[in-house]
């Protein structure tokens, strides 16, 4: 026991020691101590510390006149007395496994002492709880919970907490021993730190608070007695003992009233928020001297500091800043990504994703960016219902009744066995837009709902049997005519159920009770609407894909179809028809009807990249020898981009229950593994040059990659792009879009509504085409960076260059030109001033809007398809206003010169 006269003892031969160390006797230390091993540890202690020596020797002469124990001094914090009566002397051994050094210090939360962890031979602090805080089995539930969060925190600036024990009747928290000052002792002593020191401590405070709230844990406690300096002068956050997690926090005062947060105080909640406000208090007292408020002009802080100390010190929590980081980011000279680039190095994707803003957009930006989108889509179905073929076609007829026609036509033909398996899509014809556009009269017709050409076909395919292969059956936007396997038949109807095609494979097998009478072929006129009166026979041009018997053509007498007659081409097998085509001036005897998906530029440049597969796979190889490549993040995406292309893949497929669905699996599979890796080859190749030169392209989406999808930066970047996407496409739609009449609203025309499985397939390719889209843009403009090293030219270069290489794909000069130059210079502004993942929203909802169908007539059998694209993208973009926010109002009164400023 440290008894006064211990005390006393210790106190004179630390005074003889110093006497004689200043006079050179250092004999003296020897044999004032001789034979007493704790004696001389205390005063070697002592001697370590002498700028603290004048308060303990007060301390001494106080404990002498009360008998009060009191444990020799340290650097950590003020002494006084241990809770609950019980004293471990230096010596003691706790539990086989800690001995005890010498006591650190008490707080309101418990007594810790400096201990040795005898079995990993390593320093420890213990703090020894209050009785009371853990008299209850709640209570010490609770503790276990808190520390078992506590341990997930790993942080350089974060001091560890190891473990939960007991020993005397007392429950402890094992920690790591920082051997340090505590802020609190260093600002008594020194008062203000100097401008540079302190804002280095209060960035370090920063990061050590962001990585604790990233795990879930609130502090509830910050304050400059829990904040330690270790020898190496960094910052490390201490005394965990009331942190937890805000939906279990119960005792919400818990704290020093002095750094609690208004509403911790009024016990109304406790949230990351709370700290934010205690981090105020904090930065202030460390950066003035003195503990907030401040009078006026009292002292001379930095403009941009105060600013900073007055939003965390905000009484209504949601105008504080969202988090730690942000408040770094804040303070003046908070740039390590601009830091890094200055000294010629390559940020680290941590760094980039650390580096600039991390609140959100404004509330009224956010506001109006969400007002577009809602609008936009809006006003896009009112156009596309003036402006979309399948708004203009007969489309009264869904998919599964076209399909039930189709099989009672295929019945009345005399293939009555019942269908085993059945497959059926929707798909354009372009060939008489093309027809029409070739003839130079610019008009189809007046309106497309005419009796001839169908605009839009529908496809139906039988068979008494599972097909040997599925190979040809992954898109349904092909009919592939050529490949019927005997056994089944095939029909091709327009919107309003008329015949166009016929086709029949008859089976191997016997003919059974089929007739060898002639077909009668008035019955395939009566199936495709026409009046046999009207034509007349001539000769056959086409050669059927089956076997047959009979075979006959017919040409039409009088003209009833502008820009042409009609050809009928027919033929039988053994009293059946095999083969049925109308055929128009637009499609030549030998032409299948031409299918039509809009020309994507994005897959040319995609695919432009296998040109050159070995310099992407040197620079690549090259990246990750050097470190410089995100190799995490490659990984990432490339097992997401797989993911997504299985399922984008097998979406659509035609499955069935035979050995063929392997054969469809694996090729799925392949697929999706080729496109991965070549998407894992092209970012390491490229990724790591776009971080050197223009990092603050991938802030978002490097936080997003590393799983932040909440963050307030990462949701304002989403509803931008989603706003800029909208907005495009409404421009485009209303001023770049020419008539319904031209043959090019079809190449620009959205999807039909197919089945759901092709629904799915076209959803899940948006998000892989915005992925490709983004990135792939982004590697252009830096090698144009690169090429010119002006960053005007560059962008003036990429985007006329795109412009001209895109826009023959649409029809009509000026319409082209502009879409273009609409399209490239969006993206080249949401790449330089928002970043990659704006780019990749912005094509997201540009995608999602041009191939589903819009439409104003919600009874219409095709509107579910329509509703699933607008509710889609206004989820994502509900989703990126309220990450944004994260939780600030949206419509604030009175803080907007606040949020400005």
């Amino acid at each position: 026991p440290m008894t006064p006269e211990r005390l006393r003892r210790i106190r004179a031969v630390y005074e003889a020691a110093v006497d004689a160390l200043a006079a050179g006797h250092h004999a003296v230390l020897e044999r004032e101590c001789a034979g007493d091993s704790d004696l001389r540890q205390e005063v070697d202690r002592l001697l370590s510390a002498r700028e603290h020596i004048p308060e303990w020797l007060e301390q001494t002469h106080r404990a002498a006149g009360n008998a009060v124990l009191l444990d020799a001094p340290s650097t950590t914090t003020s002494h006084c007395a241990p809770a609950e009566g019980i004293v471990f002397s230096p010596g003691s051994v706790l539990g086989q496994r800690y001995r005890i050094v010498h006591l650190l210090g008490q707080g309101g939360m418990g007594t810790v002492y400096r201990a040795d962890d005898l079995l990993l031979g390593q320093p420890v602090a213990l703090k020894f709880l209050p009785a009371a805080a853990t008299a209850s089995p709640s209570e010490l539930s609770r503790f276990r919970n808190e520390v078992r969060l506590a341990r997930q925190v790993s942080h350089p600036n974060v001091c560890r907490v190891h473990d939960i024990g007991e020993a005397e009747g007392l429950t402890y928290l094992s920690m790591e021993y920082v051997d340090g000052e505590d802020l609190s002792s260093l600002l008594r002593r020194i008062g203000k730190l100097p401008p540079e020191k302190a804002l280095e401590i209060a960035r370090q405070l920063c990061a050590g608070l962001a990585a604790a709230h990233d795990k879930g844990v609130i502090l509830r406690d910050l304050k400059p007695a829990n904040i330690m300096l270790d020898g190496k002068g960094q910052v490390r956050i201490t005394d965990f003992g009331i942190a937890g997690m805000a939906a279990q926090i119960r005792d919400v005062g818990s704290g020093t009233p002095a750094y609690m947060s208004p509403e911790q105080l009024a016990g109304t909640g406790v949230t990351a928020l709370s700290d934010i406000y205690s981090l105020g208090v904090v930065l202030g007292e460390l950066l003035t001297g003195k503990r907030p408020p401040i009078a006026p002009g009292e002292i001379d802080l930095d403009p941009a500091i105060e600013r900073v100390i007055e939003r965390c010190l905000e009484p209504d929590p949601h105008l504080r800043p969202a988090s730690a980081l942000s408040v770094s980011a804040a303070l003046p000279g908070g740039h390590p990504l601009a830091a890094a680039l200055a000294r010629g190095e390559t940020p680290a994707p941590e760094l980039v994703a650390n580096a600039g803003p991390v609140e959100g957009l404004r509330p009224s930006v956010a506001v109006a960016c969400l007002a577009l989108v809602i609008v936009g889509v809006g006003l896009l179905c009112v156009l596309r219902q003036k402006h979309d073929p399948i708004n203009q076609i007969p489309m009264e007829n869904s998919s599964e009744v076209l399909a039930a026609k189709a099989r009672e036509i295929t019945k009345s033909f005399g293939y009555t066995e019942r269908p085993v398996d059945t497959l059926f899509a929707w798909y354009y014809d372009m060939n008489y837009p093309r027809y029409a556009s070739e003839r130079k009269d610019g008009q189809i017709r007046e309106r497309i709902p005419a009796r001839y050409p169908p605009a839009a076909y529908f496809w139906y395919r039988q068979s008494p049997q599972y097909p040997s292969t599925t190979e040809l059956d992954t898109d349904p936007s092909f009919f592939h005519r050529e490949t019927l396997e005997p056994g089944m038949q095939a029909v091709v109807l327009d919107s309003e159920g008329r015949l166009l095609e016929f086709h029949a494979r008859p089976s191997a097998g016997p003919p059974g009770n089929v007739t060898t009478r002639a077909f009668g072929w008035p019955q395939l006129f009566a199936a495709a609407d026409l009046d046999p009166a009207n034509f007349r026979e001539t000769p056959p041009e086409l050669t059927p894909g089956a076997p047959f018997d009979a075979q006959t053509a017919w040409t039409e007498v009088s003209n009833n179809v502008s820009n042409g007659k009609l050809r009928v081409e027919a033929a039988a097998f053994r009293g059946r028809p095999v083969f049925f085509r109308v055929l128009g001036p637009w499609i030549r005897s030998g032409q299948s009807p031409a299918l039509f998906r809009g020309t994507n530029a994005l897959a040319v440049a995609v695919s432009s990249l296998l040109v050159l597969p070995a310099v992407c796979s040197f620079l690549a190889w090259r990246n990750a020898r050097t470190g410089r490549s995100d190799r995490r993040g490659a990984f990432r995406l490339a097992v997401f981009t797989m993911l997504w292309v299985l399922l984008q893949a097998l979406a659509p497929a035609h499955h069935t229950p035979a050995a063929a669905e392997f054969t469809l699996l694996y090729q799925a599979l392949r697929s999706a593994v080729m496109i991965g890796v070549l998407l894992w080859v092209i970012y390491m190749a490229f990724e790591p040059q776009v971080r050197r030169r223009s990092p603050e392209s991938l802030v978002s989406w490097s936080r997003l990659l590393g799983g932040r999808i909440r963050d307030p930066l990462v949701g304002g970047h989403l509803l931008i792009g989603f706003a800029m996407g909208v907005g495009a496409i409404v421009v485009a739609q209303a001023l770049l879009t020419p008539p319904f009449q031209s043959a090019s609203l079809f190449r620009n025309g959205p999807w039909l509504p197919w089945s759901g499985g092709a629904v799915l397939a076209i959803w899940f390719s948006h998000l892989t085409l915005a992925v490709f889209g983004g990135l792939g843009y982004m590697f252009v403009l830096n090698l144009a960076f690169l090429a010119v090293r002006r960053k005007w030219l560059a962008l003036s270069i990429f985007i006329l260059v795109s412009a001209l290489v895109s826009a023959p794909y649409a029809t009509g000069p000026l319409a082209a030109v502009g879409r273009s130059l609409l399209f490239f210079g969006l993206t080249a502004i949401a790449l330089t001033r928002f970043g990659v993942l704006t780019l990749a929203a912005a094509m997201y909802a540009a995608l999602t809007l041009l191939d589903f169908p819009l439409t104003t007539n919600w009874s219409a059998w095709y509107a579910p398809t329509a509703l699933l694209a607008i509710c889609t993208l206004l989820a994502l973009a509900l989703f990126g206003f309220m990450t944004t926010l994260a939780g600030r109002p949206a419509l604030a009164s009175g803080v907007d010169e606040r949020w400005v400023r």
